[in-house]
């Protein structure tokens, strides 16, 4: 059976691979290939990587890095990466198949690249090996992000314009790597100038929400922030400000739901209460559980 898989694969890799592009091997023109037999083999048998997960690799190979080369830099080879993985970040067994599961182009990038993400973490974010290991872990895409263009705008705009400490940033990479997916211009800007300016939240209190849950900076203002603020508002009118609540998910719908059905509650069982001669009211800020005012 695992023949017939890796049969099938080189059979893709040969129709993906276009005979007109060759490597120029010490004088000798060949074919270009992506994996040979050996690799596939070492890849289904030794380190129990799903055959999908290759095809895929395989099926889009052609279009990423046809002879293996980006701007001239070195020539792709299958072992290289894969000791790179292991060896240098560390991943092995069960770490190692989540890794290639969750981003199976990690087995044709070019390490060069992916080692100086790697010491972006190391250097600069000062992260140790095992922190940098669940970082590339959690999101091994980040493999394929430009340091200029990516990594260091990001990092800037948190600890310049937001003015979070490093050590704080840290823990905020390593809890939401996602954190340098978003865009600064179409998330991180408008949804800071938003919050600031528009709800008149105060730095030091923006600053706080971030650090507690900072994926808010990557939702949509028009689809999820928005709607959700205004429904808060409409449930809350003598909010000045706006209340929101510094737990995971306070933007999904369930969440916001139940904090306004326990509103109402509490707002009848007052209403019975006092009707009935028991009980004094209460107001928002003494309600415990109630979402936090800033």
């Amino acid at each position: 059976e695992v023949h017939e898989v890796i049969r099938k694969l080189l059979a893709l890799q040969d129709k993906v691979m276009t005979p007109t592009r060759h490597v120029r091997r010490r004088g000798v023109r060949t074919k270009a290939v992506m994996f040979s037999e050996q690799d596939l083999t070492c890849l289904l048998i030794q380190k129990q990587i799903p055959a999908e997960v290759l095809e895929k690799v395989v099926a889009i190979s052609r279009s990423l890095r046809p002879l293996g080369n980006i701007a001239g830099r070195s020539l792709w080879n299958f072992q290289t990466n894969l000791r790179f993985i292991e060896e240098e970040l560390g991943m092995r067994h069960i770490d190692l198949q989540l890794c290639i599961k969750r981003y199976p182009l990690i087995l044709v990038r070019n390490v060069i690249a992916m080692r100086e993400t790697q010491q972006f973490f190391r250097r600069i974010i000062c992260l140790d090996a095992a922190q940098t290991r669940r970082v590339i872990l959690s999101l091994p895409s980040l493999v394929s992000f430009s340091i200029q263009y990516k990594f260091f705008p990001v990092l800037v705009f948190f600890l310049r314009d937001l003015q979070i400490p490093l050590q704080d940033f840290k823990k905020i990479v390593m809890n939401k790597a996602q954190v340098f997916v978003y865009s600064i211009n179409k998330n991180l800007w408008p949804t800071v100038h938003f919050f600031s300016s528009t709800v008149g939240i105060l730095p030091n209190d923006l600053r706080e929400i971030i650090k507690i849950e900072p994926t808010v900076l990557g939702y949509s203002l028009e689809n999820r922030i928005k709607p959700r603020l205004l429904r808060l508002r409409k449930h809350y009118p003598d909010t000045l400000g706006v209340q929101i609540s510094c737990k995971k998910n306070s933007f999904s719908w369930d969440n916001m739901e139940s904090q306004i059905e326990s509103r109402e509650r509490d707002v009848l069982t007052q209403a019975v209460a006092l009707a009935m001669g028991v009980g004094e009211p209460l107001d928002d800020g003494a309600r415990g559980g109630g979402p936090r005012t800033l």
